[in-house]
């Protein structure tokens, strides 16, 4: 019974990450993630008083472990020293054939003894009975309360092991130092499990340390913006305690297109009231703060109207009265969300089970019966849409239908929308058609190699290469100018819609060889050819604009004698127009994309 005493009387632990014994590299930072695991069983154990794992990061990163980064018993010794605990946990895992393995050991800081060990294995399925069988024995003396026992064998932060290897190769990521892979690796883990709070609780942690100032990025459209909002965000600190500057600052970061960081902010400070939020239905929408700022009303007049009390739940979270598609920048924090466009589903999700969880705004109804909780629902959905259809989506969407009783207006609402999220899916499905598969950033790399004369990404082996980027520039500045309007007034998803267009131009580059691909056609006779079979079937036939282009395309004639005497010029654009009109017919889906 030495161990249960030794133990019981214990007054810190530190739990090292578990070693690779046996894994993919796919598994590779698994070790991180289990340490969390365990971590997470341990926590709240009265005899047990745990390392916090900034401390323990920043201890490993300072001692110079093995090329295997295996812990020896001298090395576990020298760390619980450095980190003042009495016992130090540590293991390793293997994943194999689709079984999952764990070992782990109690070693003593004093004499660097082993006083315990346990192991288990299972399949990959049951990765958490097999982590709780480790835990449970290495605790198999330890006094504990029925609670203790309770949280032990029931409560774990995920139960999937995908969501656990990507929350897992965050920590690896942000332990060193990659924030942005990090961030997105903890995304992903949500997305995947929406419900996983270690991962959320990271992620929002991680936005917190890089949200504390403005990037270069953000700098550039404080220049950028007109007087009043850069004389506020200069004179008003994110981190004032007056409520009034708090909205106007607010209202200059949306005019400014800074989403993300007034998403950020508005999160801040809902953590800072603990998210008791005022029901007063007094509240200064963007018509009072554009008033303020062209100086027609003074803060002193609209608090003589009802300020401070302007921080209306509903305006908070999601306006009731908001659409999705609405030309105007929102104010709440659900569209501070959709408008900055990281993560959407993932952040709108945290800010879903934030509202239950800690207010009694969710369930609270508007005029049309819908409650706070059923409009954030939707808008998951239309973020959702916007990846087009997803098993994930079509659960969503039925859900939210057996919400409410058949023919109440609330039901008829949520069938309205769900009629446009569906539209928004079969937009989304052109889009990406359009888009030939490729991201925003593949596309925008060439658009701006082709403005910026890139010749790492865009070259001109050939005349019709050397057209395209002598006579593209200007309308690629154009483009950048509009997306970029976009963007700052609108929010990501509106500038998002002005991405597929880059279809029309990514595709003839690369078919005529401009990029890091073998071209397809090599002169103007072969794009002509290419148009004419590839506009052989008219997959619209009802539409006007497919049926008058159809023809153009099929009666595509090539100039000989202007081929033979015009020069390059001449031999580039006529390379370059029927591959631009066989594009352009894919984005209005009048024909099917050719591989």
């Amino acid at each position: 019974m030495l161990l249960a005493l030794s133990i019981a009387n214990a007054e810190t632990m530190a739990v090292l990450p578990l070693e690779r014994a046996g894994a993919s590299e796919e598994y590779a930072g698994l070790g991180k993630g289990l340490a969390g695991m365990m971590v997470s069983d341990l926590d709240g154990i009265e005899a047990i008083e745990l390392v916090e794992r900034t401390r323990l990061d920043a201890l490993l990163a300072e001692i110079e472990l093995s090329e295997s980064g295996f812990v020896d018993l001298e090395t576990a010794q020298e760390l619980g020293q450095g980190l003042g605990a009495e016992w130090v946990l540590l293991g390793s895992y293997s994943v194999v054939a689709g079984t999952f393995a764990m070992d782990a050991r109690i070693v003593e800081v004093e004499s660097a003894g082993i006083l315990w060990t346990a192991s288990s294995t299972g399949p990959v399925a049951d990765w958490v009975a097999v982590e709780k069988d480790v835990v449970a024995v290495l605790l198999a003396e330890v006094e504990l309360s029925a609670s203790e026992r309770r949280k032990l064998m029931v409560d774990t932060p995920t139960e999937s092991f995908d969501a656990l290897t990507a929350w897992s190769e965050g920590l690896e990521l942000e332990a060193e130092g990659k924030v942005d892979a990090a961030r997105a690796a903890y995304a992903k883990a949500l997305k995947i499990d929406p419900d996983f709070v270690e991962a959320q609780a990271d992620l929002s942690e991680l936005r917190a340390i890089v949200g504390g100032t403005l990037d270069a990025r953000a700098q550039a459209r404080i220049d950028a913006a007109d007087a009043n909002t850069r004389l506020v965000l200069d004179s008003i600190s994110a981190d004032t305690e007056d409520g009034f500057e708090r909205l106007v600052r607010n209202g200059a970061l949306a005019d400014a297109g800074l989403h993300c960081e007034r998403a950020q902010e508005m999160r801040s400070w809902l953590d800072e009231v603990r998210w008791e939020l005022p029901t007063d239905s007094r509240a200064m929408g963007p018509a009072h703060y554009a008033m303020l700022t062209r100086q027609e009303l003074t803060g002193e007049q609209y608090a003589a109207v009802g300020a401070p009390n302007y921080w209306h739940a509903r305006e908070w979270l999601v306006s009731p009265g908001w659409s999705y598609y609405g030309d105007e920048v929102g104010w709440e924090l659900s569209h501070a969300i959709v408008a900055c466009g990281e993560d959407v589903v993932v952040e709108l999700e945290a800010l879903r089970r934030d509202t239950r969880e800690l207010t009694d705004e969710a369930a609270r109804h508007d005029r049309s019966g819908l409650t706070i909780d059923d409009r954030l629902a939707l808008l998951i959905a239309f973020s959702m849409a916007e990846e087009g259809a997803s098993a994930g989506l079509t659960d969503h969407i039925e859900e939210l239908l057996a919400r409410h009783p058949e023919g109440s207006a609330a039901a008829q609402v949520v069938e309205a929308q769900v009629e446009s999220i569906l539209r928004v899916v079969e937009g989304t499905e052109k889009d990406e058609t359009a888009r030939l598969g490729k991201s925003r950033e593949e596309l925008m790399a060439v658009e701006r190699a082709i403005l910026e004369g890139d010749s790492s990404i865009f070259k001109t082996p050939n005349a019709a290469c050397t057209y395209l980027s002598s006579h593209e520039k200007s309308r690629a500045a154009s483009w950048f100018a509009r997306y970029e309007s976009a963007r700052k007034e609108y929010g990501q998803d509106t500038a998002d819609s002005y991405v597929q267009e880059l279809g029309m131009v990514y595709g003839p580059a690369r078919d005529m060889g401009c990029l890091d691909e073998p071209a397809r056609v090599k002169d103007p006779y072969e794009a002509a050819a290419f148009l004419k079979e590839a506009a052989q079937v008219n997959q619209r036939p009802d539409e006007a604009y497919c049926a008058s282009k159809i023809i153009e395309a099929q009666n595509w004639v090539v100039d000989d004698n202007l081929v033979e005497n015009a020069g390059d010029a001449y031999v580039g654009f006529a390379t370059w127009a029927p591959l631009m009109t066989y594009y352009n017919l894919v984005q209005w889906g009048c024909v099917e994309p050719v591989e």
